[in-house]
């Protein structure tokens, strides 16, 4: 269903200006010819639109949030869309992969935190030692 213009692409932009163009595929795709025509199209669009959103939207009204909702339904559109694409199969397995070296960054990175507080701590610690040490020695 790609015959729809850019005009009317155009039109559902204007009045759902966060829409991402896998989400507007979608939805235009869910739109049956029969359905509508000219206005009544661009509303039916924009219907299909919002009921593809509804399982991503919270009752939150923050921007930030709002827009990482909006991220979410475009990523899972774009999935839809691609769903038996070799790239987007390459692509999760390299997210999983990047998932999989980002938490062993971290668990590296924990773990010479740990290390270089042993280590700025040896000062102290030999201060303290020589200060045991020579305080032993008086009391003999």
């Amino acid at each position: 269903m790609n015959k729809y213009t850019e005009e009317i692409r155009d039109e559902v932009r204007r009045s759902e200006p966060n829409v991402g163009e896998a989400e507007l595929q979608v939805a235009i795709e869910q739109v049956d010819d029969t359905e509508a025509t000219g206005t009544s199209l661009i509303s039916a669009i924009i219907k299909k639109l919002r009921d593809w959103r509804k399982p991503f939207l919270s009752t939150s009204t923050l921007a930030t949030e709002r827009a990482k909702e909006y991220q979410a339904s475009e990523r899972a559109a774009r999935e839809r869309l691609l769903q038996n694409s070799n790239e987007l199969n390459a692509l999760s397995k390299l997210e999983k992969e990047a998932a999989e070296f980002d938490r062993k960054a971290k668990a590296q990175a924990a773990k010479l935190e740990t290390l270089f507080a042993e280590w700025s701590d040896l000062p102290v610690r030999a201060a303290k030692l020589h200060h045991t040490l020579g305080s032993g020695a008086f009391h003999r």
